[in-house]
């Protein structure tokens, strides 16, 4: 639901970027054939465009891991299922995509059914259809219904048939249909119907300048243009001759061609996408080249292997932030409806021979509630030289110290100087560390 949110929400950005544009610089302008490609690669963007999301690297510092719980215990759970007003919301989408694909499919029977009364006559490149049944004549598709009554006079008939003619020839269709898609799955969406009523308005007026190119006088095209009425609804893939602003179309067929230096205004486009890109964009966390080879991508943050006891649900957070502040403090940024801060502070301290071993606590300060962010195990970290010999319940041990859990030692031991080498000999002479762990009852 999220995603498709997301998507419609891009979609809805890029078509209200190219109709501004539009309706601000471009509409009153007499270069129709660019209108229609700007138009055009409008819908293109629209659909294409939000399905891509630019990233950038981050370097990200290995010296704290973020980990996936071990276990079920230790992880956050979410809520499953989804809330109630989703739900809703999904089946009135879904109730209204169902109800335009119902209508389409119900005006294209009704062509069909037309088409099939009246027949046909194959023409080179279209189809013509003459009926009584239309008071308006109109194309869709290669076919061109026109009206066959007598009320209309042979003059007006010729010029009508030229013009849906043009429609036919230019493709006209192929633009309708890809704006009428939109229409169907951004139905709630106001702005994709204006841009289709903009398609449709700019098709009138490369018709009509190709009716007008042929040689027929300016004032009789008018004259026709405004006497012919619009009789019946006409199927939303269909382009009709008097449709669409006829005084409207009349004045733009005396207007002045416009300058084609004007048609740069469409790059104010290109600011536009790139801050949309900008605002839409996520970073990927990577290890700088040279550092330890990651194995765990979180995510989108990807850290090295190192053991530690902070863990995290993966997947519970959208963006991360990771910045190294000392070369021993590590800050995490984590946002859930919100945001929460860990700040974790590991110090490594080598043990001098004949010292004892210092204990270091890891510290966690949680502005929000834990819940909400992640789970912290605060473990005491026993940093030891690879030298010294440690023993656990008298078994001498060879992995890190660090993966035996806190709660399990009953007691610690270190012998150090002569105490150590008279017990283990030249091995022990950095240090001996004996680990008791509790009777398991």
């Amino acid at each position: 639901m999220e995603q498709l949110a997301i998507y419609l929400l891009k979609s809805t950005i890029c078509i209200s970027a190219f109709l501004g544009v539009y309706w601000c610089f471009l509409k009153n302008e007499t270069f129709y054939r660019f209108n229609r490609y700007f138009l055009l690669t409008g819908l293109v963007t629209a659909v294409l465009l939000p399905l891509y999301t630019y990233t950038f690297e981050v370097n990200a510092v290995p010296a704290a891991t973020i980990l996936p719980a071990s276990s079920q215990n230790d992880m956050v759970e979410a809520t499953a299922g989804l809330p109630l007003t989703h739900m809703f919301l999904i089946v009135v989408y879904a109730l209204g995509i169902v109800f335009l694909g119902l209508r389409y499919f119900i005006g294209l029977n009704k062509l069909k059914s037309l088409i099939r009364k009246y027949g046909f006559t194959e023409m080179k490149g279209y189809r013509l259809v003459k009926t009584n049944d239309l008071k308006s004549s109109f194309s869709v598709f290669n076919y061109i219904l026109v009206n066959g009554s007598a009320e209309t006079s042979e003059i007006e008939k010729k010029l009508i048939f030229e013009h849906e003619l043009a429609h036919v020839k230019q493709f006209h269709w192929l633009d309708l249909l890809l704006s009428q898609l939109l229409c169907v799955f951004q139905w709630f969406n106001p702005l994709i119907w204006v841009y289709t009523y903009c398609i449709k308005q700019n098709h009138e007026f490369l018709a009509d300048t190709a009716v007008l190119e042929q040689g027929n006088p300016v004032g009789l095209y008018r004259a026709a243009l405004l006497n012919h009425s619009l009789g019946t609804p006409v199927f939303a893939l269909s382009s009709s001759f008097a449709h669409y602003d006829k005084l409207k179309r009349v004045k733009m067929m005396t207007k002045a061609a416009s300058a084609a230096a004007r048609k740069q205004i469409v790059l104010v486009l290109l600011p536009l996408l790139a801050v949309f890109l900008w605002a839409f964009a996520k970073p990927i966390f990577v290890i700088a080249p040279g550092e330890q080879a990651p194995d765990l991508n979180v995510s989108g943050v990807i850290v090295p292997k190192v053991p530690s006891s902070k863990r995290i649900v993966p997947g519970l957070s959208t963006h991360h932030a990771v910045k190294k502040v000392l070369p021993d403090i590590v800050q995490v940024k984590l946002q859930k409806k919100g945001s929460a801060v860990i700040k974790v502070e590991s110090k490594e301290v080598k043990m001098k021979p004949k010292e004892q071993a210092p204990v270091v606590t890891e510290t966690a300060s949680l502005p929000t509630p834990i819940s909400e962010a992640v789970v912290v195990t605060p473990v005491k970290n026993t940093a030891i030289k690879p030298s010294v010999l440690v023993y656990l319940d008298g078994q001498e041990i060879h992995y890190d110290i660090n993966q035996i859990k806190s709660e399990t030692i009953e007691s610690i031991h270190v012998l150090k100087g002569t105490s150590a080498t008279d017990a283990y000999g030249e091995r022990g002479k950095d240090g001996v560390v004996l680990i008791t762990s509790k009777k398991q009852l």
